[in-house]
This record gives C-alpha cells, sequence and structure tokens, in this order.
C-alpha cells in the first residue's frame, strides 16, 4: 500500500538523515542532514497517527529535526520546534509511559538510550523557552 511505502522511505530517509547528522562538520552538511530529515517528516505524514504512536521513530525524528535547527541558529523556526518538540514529549509519554514504565518492562529495566532521548528533548525545549523569552519555563 501506498502507507507501507511511505513508512518505509520515511524509516529509510530518518536512518541515513541520522548517519550524515554523525558525520556532519560544517553549516552546508547539516543544511543537507536537515533536507533530508525533512523529507522523512513528508513521508511519515503520510501515515496514520495509530501506527506512529505504537513506535518511537516519528518522536525521534522530531528531535533530531530540532537539533540540527538549533545546530544552524535557526531562530525563525522556534515556533515550530515548540510544536515538534511538544510532539515529540507526547509520543514518547504514549510509547514509553508516563514514567518510562511501559519500556522499563519491555526492556527489563535498561532503559539507559530512551533516558537520554528524554534528556536531550528536555535539553532542547529549554532551550526552545529561552530563545522564545521565557527563561522560567527554561530553567524548569
Amino acid at each position: 500500500t501506498d502507507e507501507r511505502r511511505s513508512l518505509t522511505l520515511a524509516l529509510t530517509l530518518h536512518q541515513k538523515g541520522r548517519s550524515m547528522l554523525r558525520r556532519a562538520a560544517a553549516a552546508a552538511d547539516y543544511q543537507r542532514v536537515l533536507a533530508v530529515l525533512v523529507e522523512s517528516d513528508r513521508e511519515f505524514g503520510q501515515c496514520r497517527a495509530s501506527i506512529l504512536s505504537l513506535v518511537d521513530n516519528y518522536a525521534i525524528l522530531c528531535l533530531d529535526i530540532c537539533w540540527c535547527q538549533l545546530l544552524l541558529r535557526e531562530t525563525a523556526a522556534l515556533p515550530e520546534a515548540e510544536h515538534r518538540l511538544a510532539s515529540c514529549e507526547a509520543a514518547l509519554r504514549k510509547t514509553y509511559g508516563r514514567d518510562m514504565e511501559r519500556l522499563a518492562r519491555h526492556k527489563q529495566g535498561r532503559t539507559g538510550a530512551e533516558k537520554l532521548l528524554l534528556g536531550r528533548l528536555h535539553l532542547l525545549q529549554a532551550v526552545v523557552a529561552h530563545f522564545a523569552g521565557r527563561p522560567n519555563s527554561a530553567r524548569d
């Protein structure tokens, strides 16, 4: 189906973007990474929310896009970043559980990588709040 094709393409593009992100060193590199990640986002947009809510891939994509925007100092993208980060947080809570209880049961307590994702989410939320002129939110 078209949805299956979109999901496969979205996952492939996201993986390619993550690989490029690890090797990126200059602003031009990050621009190329961002273009690939945004294309992945478009493909994910062709999938039903019920499918996206089953896995954390879309939430991680939102983090990666916001990370690239931060590295590129794209302050004009702050409203979009706030929306993406809110979506990311909601998706991670739905996938992992409010206090990661679902994830801990599934992975038998080994949740280190996922805790790093949450740390990255909170860092990006604080940076966005700071640049949006909400320093008290950034401290929380």
